[in-house]
């Protein structure tokens, strides 16, 4: 899993960015209202963020939008309520990613033959947002892969838009969606320095509690 800031906005975007998380005025973009998604978009919106869920299935967008829940960890009425508000609007296209000033990708990455994580989900979500990506951006994984996907894969395709990002790694253990996401303490490790006020910003949006730690590559 990681975080990564898309650089090429100036110190003031940055700056606003993190005010608007801080504040829960962001506009946040789920992509992926599964197990781990429609959660994670419902927690959000519940504290005041805008949330906008991209579900590609659209017989999930049409529930969602219902307000008609289909995930356990969900609360019935907590997603009636958020909906209702209009805190929370699913889509089934990626037309409104513009609009996010944080994009958490949330895509299902089952086992293959191999039982080798299948990432054709990340791979083609993260062509899909490399369409619309803007300077100033938080995108994060929240999908369960291995080890390198973020920069072997993502980054790649992120700045081959010309952008540049700052890129956070974080991993944790896998058991309940509520309790793991916001309540345990995270342990992220970073590339460089520089991504510092990526991980500051992460922190207080996605858990209430990380650890850092940076990491050093081999050439």
């Amino acid at each position: 899993m990681a975080v990564m800031q898309v650089t090429g906005a100036d110190h003031l975007t940055a700056v606003e960015l993190k005010r608007k998380i801080q504040t829960h005025t962001a506009n946040v973009a789920v992509v992926g209202l599964g197990y781990v998604g429609l959660p994670l978009a419902v927690e959000k919106a519940k504290v005041g963020f805008h949330v906008l869920g991209i579900e590609q299935n659209p017989k999930r967008a049409y529930k969602v939008n219902n307000g008609e829940n289909y995930i356990l960890d969900v609360k019935d009425e907590d997603l009636k309520q958020v909906v209702h508000a209009g805190k929370l609007k699913a889509y089934t296209d990626f037309a409104c990613l513009p609009e996010a000033d944080v994009i958490v990708i949330c895509v299902p990455t089952p086992l293959n033959t191999n039982r080798d994580p299948d990432i054709s989900y990340i791979v083609n979500v993260t062509n899909e947002i490399a369409n619309h990506l803007r300077p100033g951006q938080l995108v994060t994984l929240e999908s369960t892969t291995y080890p390198g996907t973020t920069q072997e894969v993502i980054l790649p395709k992120l700045e081959a838009t010309g952008l540049k990002t700052d890129q956070d790694r974080e991993f944790q253990l896998r058991g309940d969606v509520i309790r793991d996401r916001f309540r345990r303490a995270k342990i992220v490790s970073q590339r460089k320095a520089s991504s510092i006020d990526g991980f500051y910003v992460y922190t207080g949006f996605i858990c209430q509690q990380a650890v850092r730690y940076f990491c050093v590559q081999r050439k």
